[in-house]
């Protein structure tokens, strides 16, 4: 704060632009990471889950897989896996879970990832493109904690 003297009397002054600043920082920052934790979610029917209960995981390196009802993989609104495309080549998907073991080995065993993948599946998704996800995830990435998304069931 500076002290400026006008005549005989000492005004303070009080600059805003730092704080202005900061304060389009944080609006950036915000709307960006907003927009990014939406682009991973996909819109998909799930399928109903009787008794279901929402999982409050607050852990950073969840790995978000989106299976569409033709099979294709998407991770973080990037395309990993496409069977019409890929057929029987699951590379992309074994180089992509090999790189989330490579950054987020657990510190008591590096053959294994801390990082958990939650797999939401479109309802009318055959099984064997899911079970592929899953064969991948836990040979190549290390995974040992799977979850799966499901919208919970209304009382009709």
């Amino acid at each position: 704060m500076k002290r400026v003297v006008v005549g005989t009397e000492v005004v303070d002054e009080f600059n805003m632009t730092p704080m202005i600043d900061v304060t389009f920082q944080l609006l950036v920052f915000f709307m960006l990471t907003l927009n990014m934790t939406q682009a991973q979610i996909e819109k998909l029917d799930l399928p109903d889950a009787p008794g279901i209960e929402k999982i409050n995981w607050t852990d950073s390196t969840i790995v978000l897989v989106n299976i569409s009802d033709i099979g294709e993989v998407k991770i973080g609104g990037k395309t990993i896996y496409n069977p019409g495309r890929d057929k029987d080549n699951i590379e992309g998907l074994n180089a992509f879970f090999r790189n989330v073991l490579r950054h987020n080995p657990d510190p008591t065993d590096n053959k294994y990832s801390k990082s958990p993948v939650i797999i939401r599946a479109d309802k009318n998704t055959d099984w064997e493109h899911i079970q592929r996800v899953e064969q991948v995830a836990a040979k190549e990435g290390g995974v040992l904690i799977i979850m799966y998304g499901a919208e919970k069931e209304v009382n009709k």
